[in-house]
């Protein structure tokens, strides 16, 4: 997507509705921002890999694992270990 900066700050700044857009939408972005983050340092990648299913449980089976991995900040052969964990787990 390609857009003039200039144009687009312009006409933000010129609408109350939209300046409350966009307000919204980095205030979003900011909280999403603090929430990986937060995951990052607070918790392990077995933790992150639950709060994502959590999350976005209809992705597990849709993405390729290696994506997911990236997105929790690990290797696919680690994300694969929790998953084997996991899973034997709820065998028992």
């Amino acid at each position: 997507m390609i857009f003039n900066v200039r144009e687009l700050k312009h006409m933000i700044m010129s609408s109350e509705s939209l300046k409350k857009i966009w307000i919204e939408l980095l205030e979003n972005g900011l909280r999403y921002k603090i929430y990986r983050e937060n995951g990052f340092l607070l918790e392990n990648a077995a933790e992150r890999y639950l709060h994502f299913r959590k999350l976005y449980p209809e992705l597990c089976s849709r993405v390729p694992q290696k994506h997911i991995a990236t997105y929790l900040g690990i290797t696919p052969e680690s994300l694969s270990r929790i998953r084997k964990v996991m899973k034997e787990e709820q065998s028992e």
